[in-house]
């Protein structure tokens, strides 16, 4: 006896062609971007983030006339603020009479937002936990914030990091007798420095800007190191408990030499553990952007780009940097910060890569894009909604040099897996992408039988293609189906789905 259930989707096949994507999306705020000019005063953006209601979260600082504060701004997803969020949307947080900067941030499990940072003109690490409306945590080392003495020599880092137990990480740079050092301080849940993490914070001398969290607890670094002729890429690795990994290139540490200056902005740790280093390349005048990829024990990726490598500089400017990355569930691979539009034009620059680091060709032109916008601007850091959108933020330099946070929103093509259950047997079958160009992939967990089949077809009911499902993973190549919509049956002996 067969099983029936018919479930309505809509599959949409694109050809490759007339696909691009990379484009501003007028449905936010209107035009694809928008600024922030808080306080009639200079602001900055240095990550963002999506809670899972969809509300846009924004983390920087802001000038409150004196000095710098830690500001934090929620957006509803059309880009238009959201006044019920701290006061009138926004959220400062002074640590100190000095320059305070939100460099970082994660939201827990719970939707508590925590922000990491550096306060006191770049002479400590800081950290503050607000509740969800963005009122202080008070139940966070009692007043929603702390410093720890040491740490963040400059306004890059440091990088905050969630454990899966609730403990906070945060990762950066300090300095003894103006030498550079990684630094690693790690917080409690509650907001007290845990004395259980033996941390050496003179063990590697470094310019640390970013870190990673691995699946094994292990803690990724990210920065440059100085040598005799300039500075390279480098990466330190640690325990969880705070120790050296020296299972990590033999000693812990990596460095990778391009050209005379080479820096790492931001990592990034893929699926399979492969680790994403985005920043720059200098031979002291040309900057080049630099994206390069290692295997998990630190050597080069031999079989992404060219031998591990990609740089990029602008023919016109050369100066070029990428300050962000962020790898979509697809396993492509986006890069945003800064570069060179053309008649003295700076502004965001946004690169994607296919997953063998090759430049996308339906992203942008040739996989780059810098939409134009009115400001001179610069990325710092990247997210992506859960329907694919692509967001960015930075700064955008609006009236006499001053800075006002931007947000800027991008098409991307990429559409969540559709995923289709029957709950009278417990029958699963995920098809992705939705919409598709030339192939899709068909996943079904429960399958067991070798004549299980998938048919496409057209809207009024006509078979258009059929092919037997070869697992429980596998590619279909549909043919040559104009764009349009569809739909897709799996059929087995004894269940049938329509999607």
């Amino acid at each position: 006896m067969k099983f029936l259930t018919i479930i309505s989707i809509l599959l949409c096949v694109v050809p490759k062609a007339f696909a691009q994507y990379g484009l501003l999306d007028l449905n936010f705020d209107a035009n694809g971007y928008m600024t922030l000019h808080i306080n009639d005063s200079s602001s900055e953006a240095n990550d963002i983030a999506v809670q899972s209601d969809n509300k846009i979260l924004i983390a920087g600082y802001v000038y409150n006339g004196h000095d710098m504060d830690f500001a934090l701004v929620r957006l509803f997803p059309d880009g238009s603020i959201d006044h019920s969020f701290g006061t009138d949307g926004k959220v400062l947080t002074d640590f100190s009479s000095k320059d305070d900067v939100a460099t970082s941030m994660k939201i827990q499990n719970d939707g508590k937002i925590v922000l990491g940072g550096m306060a006191a003109n770049g002479s400590t690490f800081a950290v503050a936990r607000y509740n969800i409306d963005g009122t202080p945590d008070n139940t966070f080392s009692l007043d929603g914030k702390d410093t720890c003495g040491f740490g963040a020599i400059d306004y890059v880092g440091p990088s905050l990091l969630l454990q899966d137990d609730g403990k906070i990480l945060l990762v950066g740079s300090d300095s003894l007798n103006d030498t550079s050092y990684c630094s690693i301080v790690r917080y409690t849940s509650s907001g007290v420095i845990d004395t259980s993490f033996h941390f050496d914070k003179h063990a590697v001398q470094a310019r640390i800007h970013c870190g990673a969290l691995q699946q094994d607890g292990k803690i990724l670094t990210g920065g440059f190191v100085f040598n005799t002729d300039g500075f390279d890429f480098i990466m330190a690795r640690f325990n969880a408990d705070g120790s050296i990994d020296n299972s990590f290139s033999y000693d812990g540490l990596v460095t990778t030499n391009l050209l005379f200056g080479d820096d790492i902005q931001n990592i990034a740790l893929e699926d399979d553990q492969k680790i994403l280093a985005a920043g720059y390349t200098t031979s002291g005048y040309y900057y080049k952007s630099a994206l390069l990829r290692y295997m998990p024990d630190g050597t080069l990726d031999d079989q992404f780009a060219d031998h591990g490598k990609f740089t990029y500089a602008d023919p016109d400017s050369g100066l070029e940097n990428f300050d962000a990355i962020h790898e979509q569930p697809d396993h492509k691979i986006i890069t945003a910060g800064y570069g060179y539009g053309g008649n003295y034009y700076f502004g965001f620059e946004f690169f994607r890569f296919n997953e063998d680091g090759s430049t996308d060709s339906t992203f942008g032109t040739g996989g780059r894009t810098e939409p134009h916008v009115d400001y001179v601007c610069y990325a710092h850091s990247l997210a992506m909604q859960q329907d694919g959108l692509i967001l960015a933020c930075g700064y955008a330099e609006v009236v006499n040099n001053d800075h006002d946070m931007m947000v800027m929103r991008l098409t991307s093509g990429y559409q969540p897996p559709t995923a289709i259950t029957n709950t009278k047997v417990k029958f699963t079958v995920t098809i992705y992408p939705n919409p598709f160009f030339r192939e899709l992939v068909v996943e079904n967990p429960d399958y067991r039988e070798k004549n299980t089949r998938l048919e496409i077809f057209s809207v009024d009911g006509r078979l258009l293609f059929s092919t037997r499902l070869a697992g429980r993973k596998s590619t279909v190549d549909p043919g040559n189906l104009s764009s349009g919509t569809y739909i897709a049956r799996i059929e087995n002996s004894d269940k049938v789905f329509f999607e």
